[in-house]
This record gives C-alpha cells, sequence and structure tokens, in this order.
C-alpha cells in the first residue's frame, strides 16, 4: 500500500508505501489500522486543510468505507474523506467519465461508464468471480492437473509443468 501528499499544484511532497491493507488478508480492523498510520505519516506537521482519498481493494466490500471516514475525519487538520475501491481509483485516475478499466490480480473487477452511468463486472471476491483472475486460473491449472491424474481428463504438458514446478503431484500438493 503506497500513499502520497500531493501539494495544492499537484507536487509530490511525501511518500511512504507500508504493508497490504486488504481487509481479505488482514480482517477488516488491522487493515484499518494500516491505512490510518499510512495516512498519519503523509501529513506534514504544519498542514491547515487535508483531503484524503483512500482507494484500495476490499475497502467498501470490506466493510471499513464508514470506519475509514470516520476515523479518518478524527485526525486534526483532515477536512474531507473519500473511500473509493481500487477500480473506481484507477478509473477516475485515468477517465473523466467515459471509459472502462479491468483490475486483473488475484481477483478481477471492472467498471464500464458512459457518462451517465457507471456498471461494475465482476468484483465479488477471488473465491467467487471466474474471470481470469490470477487464483481464478490456478484454481483451473490445479484441476487440470487433478482431472489429469485421476483419469477424468486428459494428461497434458501442463501436469509434468505442474509436477516439476510443485515436486508432487497436484493430489499431493493439496494435502
Amino acid at each position: 500500500t503506497e500513499g502520497v501528499t500531493v501539494d495544492q499544484n499537484g507536487h509530490i511532497v511525501l511518500r511512504n508505501k507500508v504493508g497490504s491493507s486488504n481487509p481479505t488478508d488482514l480482517g477488516a480492523e488491522t487493515a484499518i489500522k494500516v491505512v490510518i498510520d499510512l495516512v498519519s505519516s503523509l501529513i506534514p506537521k504544519d498542514a491547515i486543510s487535508v483531503k484524503v482519498a483512500v482507494g484500495g481493494s476490499g475497502m467498501k466490500t470490506g466493510g471499513l468505507e464508514q470506519p475509514l471516514k470516520e476515523r479518518l475525519s478524527a485526525i486534526e487538520s483532515v477536512e474531507k474523506v473519500v473511500v473509493l475501491t481500487d477500480v473506481l481509483t484507477a478509473f477516475y485516475s485515468a477517465y473523466d467519465g467515459v471509459g472502462s478499466i479491468l483490475i486483473i490480480g488475484t481477483g478481477c473487477v471492472g467498471y464500464v461508464s458512459n457518462g451517465t452511468e457507471g456498471t461494475f463486472i465482476g468484483g465479488g471476491g477471488h473465491f467467487f468471480d471466474r474471470l481470469f483472475s490470477g487464483f481464478d486460473l490456478g484454481r483451473e491449472v490445479v484441476n487440470a492437473v487433478l482431472e489429469a491424474e485421476d483419469g477424468r481428463g486428459d494428461k497434458t504438458l501442463l501436469a509434468d509443468l505442474f509436477v516439476a514446478k510443485v515436486g508432487v503431484s497436484a493430489r499431493a500438493h493439496i494435502k
């Protein structure tokens, strides 16, 4: 998780990088603490009026939006707080309202807007969405290798590559 402070001219004056702030990995309370500590480290001591924008994976779906707004607003000199998802942060960084964006990582989420209305695609979490995310791709590899090992599927080069990389069969790897 990386944060920056910019002045009124858009120049970066402070930058800090910390560990993950994904509530799916850390839990909501730990994720909130990571974000609050990061934002606190980025507020100049002489700041009078600070606007904070937080964007990241799970910020809305992980239940962080309201607690983050409340706790960040309580910091001296913080005037306004906006909490966005990772896909909306990326979208608004690239477009003025019309366009589309797709984030493919552990999970997968997209957003499309015609300038008036926006639509999310996916974003239900890496355990549920099957949109060619890294998690989905890994699951499909393991399933294909398992099917080859137990005779439900054809043996392909993928099974040999899996065993060469992991060192054991897919079934042994799962255990």
